[in-house]
C-alpha cells in the first residue's frame, strides 16, 4: 500500500514550517496534525506514529490555551 507523507517540514529551525508540536510559524492558531509532519520514509504502516505524534502535539496544546 501506499502512505503519502511528507510536505511540511516540523521543528525549530528556520526552513521549517511548523514548530515541533505543528504550530504553522508566522500565524495565529494554525496547527498541521497529520502524516504530512513525517518527512522520512518508514519501514512500516505509519499509523501508529502519526497517532503518537497527534497526541503528543494536542496534549501540548490542551495545556497552554
Amino acid at each position: 500500500s501506499v502512505h503519502i507523507l511528507g510536505g511540511v517540514k516540523m521543528g525549530e529551525e528556520k526552513n521549517c514550517l511548523v514548530n515541533s508540536y505543528g504550530k504553522m510559524k508566522n500565524f495565529h492558531n494554525i496547527y498541521v496534525n497529520d502524516s504530512s509532519l513525517i518527512n522520512h520514509s518508514l519501514l512500516k504502516n505509519p499509523q501508529g506514529t502519526i497517532m503518537s505524534i497527534a497526541n503528543r502535539n494536542i496534549v501540548h496544546f490542551l495545556k497552554n490555551v
